[in-house]
């Protein structure tokens, strides 16, 4: 198993979290022994990922800027949609113009 210093970060996301950073790590570690993973064992990780921004975007959270402001924000969004997708591919998505089509 590797150390807590190697799962500390995603290429470019730091983890402050050292629960969330191990339990990513396995999922990492199981991929590339296995070759890959089932989509039930991804959106696992991706969820787990996305309430770990949500924490960190409580925590980080700046009163000046309005949701519309972050890109954090746009991110944790359509992670948010991509989870909705996966776990019901019937679901009409969003008409609206993506922000970054502009």
């Amino acid at each position: 198993m590797a150390g807590w210093h190697e799962l500390q970060r995603l290429p470019t996301t730091p983890l402050s979290d050292r629960g969330v950073a191990e339990r990513l790590g396995d999922v990492i570690r199981n991929e590339s022994a296995r070759g890959g993973i089932s989509g039930y064992q991804t959106v696992g990780a991706v969820e787990l990922f996305l309430d770990y921004l949500t924490q960190e975007r409580k925590f980080l959270s700046n009163p000046f800027l309005t949701a519309e402001d972050t890109g954090r924000d746009y991110v944790i969004a359509k992670i948010q949609e991509a989870i909705e997708h996966y776990k019901n591919e019937r679901a009409a998505r969003p008409s609206e113009p993506d922000a970054l089509d502009f």
